[in-house]
This record gives C-alpha cells, sequence and structure tokens, in this order.
C-alpha cells in the first residue's frame, strides 16, 4: 500500500486545506512571536506524518522509509498543490481536528479518504502534536489552539469519532513504570555504578537529575532503579513529561486526596503543585516520583519562577522516606538547584556495549570482537546499539533470499555503519540510517533540535549542520566567525553572543561536548567541541541538509578560509592553527569535490580546489607525505568529476604539489618527470617568468639537484634567479628568490666549491634573519647548509656551533625533515671531531627515526644508513 505520487498530491492538498483553520491566527501576527509559531507548527507537521508513517505502515521498514520520501521529500512550504500553487504561508501547511471526508472542495470529484490512507492518520497525528504543544507548560499556540476547538470541534465527541481519534487521555491515566519498555531492550550493561548509587540513596531525601542527549539510555537507568525500589518495598510513580497535568492528578487520586480538593486545584482555584507536594511529604511509606523525559524543564515549572526556587512540580522531598528521579536532554546544572543531584549519563564502553549486542542478539560467543568493533563504531550510544541488534535480528530471521550483500552478522553491519558514517551524504551510497534501522536515533536528534529552536534561537539547527564537518575536534572560537554566519542564507545577522549562546545550548542538551584539550596552549585553539559519529552521520544525511547541501558547502568553506586566510601553511607559527582544522578541511574538499553532489557554483570548487592545495602545502612541510598525497591524487585523477581538465589552471596547482610530495619522499627522477610536464603546460597558460611557472622550475631543478646532476641545476637555478631578481614585484629579497639562491647555493656546495657556497649562505642568511623567524623551516635548511660547507673546510667546530644553534629552534618540530637534516648533520660534525663513539649512538638513534617517518628506502634513511657503517668501520681500525 504505497503512496503514489498522484495520491501524495491529494493528500498534500487536503492536508494544506485542513491548516487554514488554525492558522488564520498565525498569518495575522508579526515579529518574533510570529516566527515561534511558524516553527512550532511546521515541527507538528512533520511530528504528525512520523506519528501517522507508524501508524499505517508499522513494522515494514522499506514502506516507511517511501512513504517519508513521499510525504517529507521537500520543505513544507514547498509542496505543491493539484491548482499549481505554493503554500507561501508556513502555517498554512498544518492541519487539526475536523472530519477529513466531508472537507469542501476536494479537488476530485468523489474522493474517499480511504483511496488515500494515510490523510486520516496524518491530521490525527498533527492534531495530537498541536494540542501537545498548545497544552505544554511554555507552549506558544494555546491561543491558537482554544479558538480552533471553540470554532471546529463542536461537539468534540463528533470530531473524535470522525477521525477515529482514541479516547481521551485523562480516562486511561496509568503512572505504573513502564517495565515492558526495559524488558524489549535486555539486560542493563555498564550502568551498574550509577544504579548502585543512586538505588543506595533511596534512604534520604533526594532529587537525582539523569541527564544526557537522546539515545543515551536515561530512562532504561531510570526503570531499573524504579524496579529495584519497588521490590524493596517503595511505591513507584511514573509521570511521563508530556502529560505532567494528569498524571500528577492521578498521583494525588493514590496519594488519598479527597476529589473536591483535586478538583478545585485543577480548576485553577489552588495551586496544583501545593497540594501534591503536602500530600507527598504526609506520605510515610517510602516512595519514589520519576519525571521521564522532561526534555524541556520549563513544564515542571507552571508558574515560570525557575525550577530551583522549588515551587514547581520538582522539589525536595522533606523526609527520608521520599525520593525523586528525572530524565532530562538538559545537562546544564544551574538549571536543576543546588539541591539536585545531577549525574551525567555517558556513551557506553565498547566492552559494556558489546555485551549489550551479544545479550539483545543472541550471537555465538566468537562474535564478542566482532560486536566490541561495532559497538565502538556506533560510539556506545545505546539507542543505536539496540536498534542495531533489532535489524540483525530481524536480518536472521527466515525470510526471501535478498542475496549475498545482505546485512546478517555484526562484521556485515560494522561495514555498512563505516561506509555510512564517512560518505559525504547519507543519500550517497553509504546508505542512510533508514537502511540501518536507526531511524530512531535521526528522530531522537531531531526532538532535540527542533526544542531548542522553540527554546533558544531559531537558527540552532543550521548552525548544529554547519558544525557537521569532519570527526576530529572543532576549535569553535576560531571557526565560528559571526560575521562570515550572518553572511550565509542559512542565518540572518547573528551576533557573538547569540553563537555562543546557541552553542552552549547544544551542549547543555549533550548534541555537542564541550572539552579543552591539555596540550594546546593557545585558548583559542584548546577550547573544542565534538559530536557523537551516529549524530555526525544523522546530521550529514538529514533532508533539510541535503536540500541545502550547496548553501553548508559555501558556509563551511567560507569559514575556513576565514580562520586560515592569514596563516601560511609554510611558517612553523601556523602549524598549530593548520594541524586543528586541516582535518576539517579535508572532509570538506572531499564532500565538494568527490562526494556526488552536483555542486552548481564554480567559485565554491575554485576554492574547495585552492583549500586542498593549502592543505597540501602544510601536509608536505610538516612530513605528512602520506596525507598529502591522499588528498591531491584522487583530485588530480578524477578532476573531471567536478567540472575540472588536468591541464586547468586549479589543477596544474595540484600537480605541481604532488610533484613535490613524489621529491620529498625520496623519488627525484618521477618527481622531474611530472613537474616537466607542469612546467610545460604553466608556460603555455601563464608564461615562462610567471610566479607559478617560476616556482614549477625551481622544483623540477631541485629534482634534478637530488640526482646529482649539480651542473645542470646550478644552470637551471642561475637562470630562475635572474628572473626572480628581475621581477619588479618580487624582486631580490622575495621569500620565494630566497629559497631558490638557497638552492643554487646547493648546487655550488655540491661542486665542491666550499668558499663560494659560504658566501652565498651568509649572504643568504643575513636576509633572512632579518627578514623572517628564526625558526622558519627554508631558515634551518640554510644554517644547515651553511654547516656542510664549514664541515667540508675543516672548520668542524665552526659547524658545530651552527648546527647546534640550528637545532635549538627546531626543537618544537623535532620530527621535521629540516630538523632530521640538521641532526644527520650533527652526526657527521662529531665524526668530523673525531667523537666516534658520540657519532655512532647519535646516528642510530636518528636513523631509527628516521625508517619510522620515512621508510628504509627513503634517500635520507639510506645516506645515515652508509655513515654508521662509516664509522663502524673507522671505531674497528682504533
Amino acid at each position: 500500500m504505497d503512496i503514489s505520487t498522484s495520491t501524495a498530491k491529494v493528500t498534500f492538498w487536503i492536508v494544506a486545506r485542513l491548516a487554514d483553520r488554525i492558522g488564520t491566527e498565525a498569518r495575522a501576527r508579526r515579529g518574533s512571536d510570529s516566527a515561534r509559531v511558524r516553527r512550532a507548527l511546521f515541527h507538528s507537521v512533520r511530528r504528525g506524518a512520523e506519528r501517522a508513517v507508524w501508524e499505517v505502515y508499522g513494522d515494514d521498514r522499506s514502506a516507511r522509509k517511501r512513504a517519508r520520501r513521499a510525504l517529507l521529500r521537500r520543505p513544507l512550504k514547498d509542496w505543491p498543490l493539484l491548482d499549481r500553487t505554493l503554500l507561501e504561508d508556513l502555517p498554512g501547511v498544518v492541519r487539526s481536528r475536523v472530519r477529513a471526508c466531508a472537507l469542501p472542495e476536494v479537488p476530485t470529484r468523489g474522493v474517499q479518504t480511504e483511496d488515500h490512507p494515510i490523510v486520516v492518520p496524518w491530521c490525527r497525528g498533527i492534531l495530537l502534536e498541536v494540542e501537545r504543544e498548545a497544552t505544554r507548560g511554555a507552549g506558544v499556540l494555546g491561543n491558537m489552539w482554544t479558538a480552533f476547538k471553540s470554532a471546529w470541534i463542536v461537539p468534540a465527541t463528533a470530531a473524535s469519532e470522525a477521525l477515529a481519534l482514541p479516547p481521551s487521555p485523562e480516562r486511561q491515566i496509568s503512572i505504573a513504570p513502564p517495565y515492558g519498555k526495559a524488558d524489549r531492550r535486555g539486560r542493563v550493561r555498564g550502568r551498574g555504578p550509577l544504579i548502585d548509587a543512586i538505588s543506595a540513596d533511596m534512604g534520604r531525601a533526594g532529587v537525582h537529575i539523569l541527564v544526557g542527549p537522546g539515545g543515551f539510555g536515561k530512562t532504561r537507568i531510570a526503570l531499573e532503579i524504579a524496579r529495584q525500589a519497588e521490590r524493596s518495598g517503595r511505591k513507584v510513580w511514573w509521570v511521563a513529561a508530556n502529560r505532567i497535568n494528569s498524571t500528577m492528578r492521578e498521583v494525588n487520586n493514590q496519594l488519598g486526596v479527597p476529589g473536591h480538593q483535586i478538583d478545585q486545584a485543577w480548576a485553577g482555584r489552588a495551586s496544583m503543585t501545593d497540594l501534591t507536594w503536602r500530600s507527598l511529604n504526609a506520605e510515610q511509606d517510602p516512595w519514589l516520583l520519576v519525571f521521564d523525559n522532561v526534555d524541556d524543564p520549563s513544564s515542571l515549572d507552571p508558574a515560570g519562577v525557575g525550577i530551583a526556587d522549588g515551587t514547581g512540580w520538582l522539589r525536595e522531598p522533606h523526609h527520608d522516606a521520599g525520593s525523586v528521579i528525572v530524565t532530562s536532554r538538559d545537562r546544564n546544572p544551574d538549571t536543576w538547584g543546588s539541591w539536585s543531584s545531577v549525574h551525567q549519563v555517558e556513551a557506553l564502553d565498547s566492552e559494556s556495549g558489546a555485551q549489550m549486542l551479544m545479550d539483545l542478539t543472541e550471537r555465538p560467543p566468537g562474535e564478542f570482537a566482532q560486536a566490541r568493533e561495532l559497538a565502538k563504531a556506533l560510539g556506545g550510544m545505546p539507542l543505536a546499539l539496540w536498534a542495531a541488534a533489532k535489524y540483525l535480528r530481524s536480518a536472521n530471521t527466515p525470510h526471501v533470499w535478498t542475496g549475498t550483500a545482505a546485512i546478517t552478522d555484526f562484521a556485515s553491519y560494522l561495514r555498512r555503519v563505516e561506509q555510512w558514517l564517512a560518505s559525504p551524504s547519507g543519500l550517497q551510497g553509504g546508505g542512510t540510517s533508514v537502511d540501518l534501522g536507526l531511524e530512531q536515533v535521526q528522530q531522537a536528534m531531531t526532538l532535540s533540535l527542533e526544542l531548542l529552536e522553540q527554546r533558544v534561537h531559531p537558527r540552532t539547527s543550521p548552525l548544529l549542520r554547519t558544525l557537521a564537518l569532519g570527526n576530529a575536534p572543532i576549535p569553535y572560537a576560531v571557526l565560528l566567525d559571526p560575521a562570515v554566519l550572518s553572511r550565509s542564507p542559512l542565518f540572518a545577522a547573528v551576533s557573538e553572543e547569540e553563537v555562543g549562546e546557541m552553542l552552549k545550548a547544544l551542549a547543555d542538551i549533550g548534541l555537542v561536548d564541550l572539552h579543552e584539550l591539555d596540550n594546546i596552549a593557545d585558548p583559542e585553539l584548546s577550547h573544542v567541541l565534538s559530536i557523537h559519529p551516529v549524530f555526525q552521520g544523522a546530521l550529514r544525511e538529514s533532508t533539510e541538509t541535503d536540500m541545502q547541501a550547496e548553501a553548508y558547502f559555501r558556509l563551511q568553506v567560507d569559514l575556513l578560509e576565514s580562520a586560515l586566510h592569514e596563516s601560511d601553511p609554510d611558517l612553523p607559527g601556523s602549524w598549530q592553527l593548520w594541524y586543528a582544522l586541516a582535518p576539517h578541511a579535508l572532509e570538506m574538499v572531499n564532500k565538494i569535490l568527490l562526494g556526488g553532489h552536483a555542486v552548481s557554483d564554480s567559485g565554491l570548487i575554485r576554492s574547495a580546489i585552492e583549500l586542498a592545495r593549502r592543505a597540501a602545502r602544510w601536509l608536505i612541510v610538516t612530513n605528512l607525505f602520506n596525507p598529502a598525497d591522499d588528498l591531491v591524487k584522487p583530485l588530480i585523477d578524477r578532476c573531471g568529476e567536478f567540472g575540472f581538465g588536468r591541464d586547468d589552471p586549479e589543477i596544474l596547482g595540484l600537480r605541481h604539489e604532488h610533484g613535490r610530495i613524489v621529491l620529498e619522499r625520496g623519488a627525484p627522477e618521477t618527481a622531474e618527470r611530472e613537474l616537466a610536464r607542469v612546467i610545460e603546460l604553466r608556460t603555455s597558460l601563464l608564461g615562462r617568468d610567471h610566479p607559478d611557472t617560476l616556482a614549477s622550475r625551481h622544483k623540477h631543478a631541485r629534482a634534478i639537484l637530488e640526482q646529482a646532476r649539480w651542473s645542470e641545476a646550478e644552470e637551471l637555478l642561475a637562470s630562475i634567479v635572474q628572473a626572480e631578481n628581475d621581477n619588479e614585484i618580487r624582486g631580490p629579497e622575495h621569500s620565494d628568490t630566497m629559497v631558490v639562491r638557497h638552492s643554487l647555493a646547493r648546487s655550488i656546495l655540491y661542486q665542491r666549491r666550499y668558499p663560494e657556497a659560504e658566501v652565498m649562505l651568509k649572504d643568504i642568511l643575513e636576509v633572512m634573519d632579518r627578514c623572517w623567524p628564526r625558526d622558519k623551516p627554508e631558515t634551518l635548511w640554510v644554517r644547515q647548509s651553511l654547516a656542510v660547507s664549514l664541515y667540508e673546510q675543516e672548520r668542524w667546530d665552526e659547524a658545530a656551533f651552527v648546527v647546534a644553534e640550528a637545532l635549538s629552534d627546531a626543537r618544537e618540530h623535532p620530527e621535521s625533515p629540516m630538523c632530521l637534516a640538521l641532526r644527520h648533520q650533527q652526526g657527521v660534525v662529531l665524526q668530523g671531531q673525531g667523537f666516534l663513539p658520540e657519532a655512532l649512538s647519535h646516528l642510530t638513534a636518528l636513523h631509527r627515526d628516521e625508517v619510522r617517518l620515512l621508510g628504509d628506502a627513503h634517500i635520507t634513511a639510506r645516506m645515515t644508513a652508509n655513515q654508521i657503517i662509516v664509522i663502524k668501520m673507522l671505531l674497528t681500525e682504533q
């Protein structure tokens, strides 16, 4: 019973017409209040659709997935009507409790609601969601709902019958703990210490707040504590946050409060909360009161004075017979008052997560290691673990054979999860959360975001989606520039204070974790946030993100460019910032260029290419050649996927960096061939003396130099120096000119013209020391070359002093290529000074580091190994 396109359109039309009844008042409003109403109505429609899909299709996951796509594939404001108009007013998509089969102006004569099976459940779901929003503590739809009921639901029973609504909840209230929910989730794993600590405190009056993100098992912990309390003889009352008024009325009934007192209080002639707590504090038998899913704490504070005042539904019991437990996503301790004990519910560790999976799936003991890896990949989120186990149980129930690619065990599920988490969008080859049975995780996150949009700021959801970059910690103080955010169509003007408020709210509800890194001194870089990997996957695949993917990409790249704009990847002073942001830059580059998105903004594509090139430079200069190659090579090979050719200037920039990678890896012959082709193309496009062409000519000459073709390299380098000197903009003291002059001096050094090379190197150092930081890599390289020239002239003590001074300046980067070269030269100088045992020890330690960092085939590792052999021979001769 799928939803066809025509059926979906009729459904849209009917539901749209129903909305006009409740949306009239919203359209007359203006300002922020109107925006809040619109958001509340919008989310009521979405949640109503989810209710309807579950009601109609039940456990048929495929049918639910198809129905969602049919009903929610576009933003609600863009739903097509049969008369080819668009719903411009967001409130106009909300429908409520009227008889669907008696609607006027149905577009097809004789249409019957049974022909459109989703209509009635959807209207009913929307109705329930609007009513829930209108009647909760801080609901914004209260007046609208009251007016709507008076005008359209007369009598209420008639409307209830027309939509087959369930009986009024007040007539079937239960305040017994829903243990069946706990039993379906299996044994509690990894929560023993927390459960024992709260249970042990039951003999003393206390309030315990279990806080954590949605899906982390707070309700499951509360149910286990409640079960133990009930077994010990304690009365237990379970209060669902979305029905506080009616359930607390039933608590009063069970406490024996006279009916007329209850009626007076619930009629507004006395305080409901005071009456309830007088009765609770008078109860002599031990009792436990549980408030479950209090994600909006204001629902416990009907007077609006603050929960911490202790005058609402949540108070501290007056004697030891009473205890209270609250489960909530709000992790802010200030919300709950000093008389409450706040307990953070964290993700499960891998062992406990694996035990949970094994319990629920009854897989063989030999699969425990696979279960542990799956639990780790899912970040220890209990809801995700339960969903995975449920999926695997279903997959192993006899059914029609679906082929060898089916997911039937921990290993195959793990592979699909890894694909899902790694894919740039859930809509790509990695599958979706629905395919993995994780749609409830998506729902939990969505509910949290809706809550924050209503309570804090309407742009909280776009902010979180913007932060769904890579899995590395995000230095939010550096990245989230309010000026850049405000330029994006995803955000209106937003201030620094508003950004901070939204971040705090996201942290309080558990969608991000704010923490501080110990090994970074800069506070702007040490204060970071992280997002749970499963939430990351859900954010990337959401319809809202996918439909505005290009806007999010543009904003994310703009934020990275703004943060890195003045940070030269070649300078050590910038490396810490690049270290923090490079993982996110690489993630964005791959999403935009290789993620399968049809990005239409050519400027965005060029920005991503340039970001990739700069990131590659940082990776090269910090000796991370493998990640640099993994970044650059696929972009070159697959450039056609994002509309570029291998010979386009932007891709030539990447090919130049790839030639550098090959050269630094110790393959100068291959680098020479690659760079020669780049020079040819850049000369044709830009000219022989263009700065980009000169850069490639320099690296090409260096590749020749590394092959001991010193005279040939000298000629090439001399011509480049002359071109740089003649450049009116750059000139003889430009940083690029100085780098080429150093390579020229090295070509002379290797030809054993040591005094000539020494003079050139000292001239270069005079400019560098005057213009650049002493720890700049190129400055250190020049000092290493100077030490070589002094050593070869047997001025060993001078050489030792130059090397020692350079190593002191390079101490913060002990594994960088220039530091390895300096250490090699220090060992050679020790040998020249006659300290052979010290030289052997020094070079042996260096060789271990070179093999670890570069591989034993790298030219520098081979040079050190040869030097060690020479020293051993000299020691033997002694």
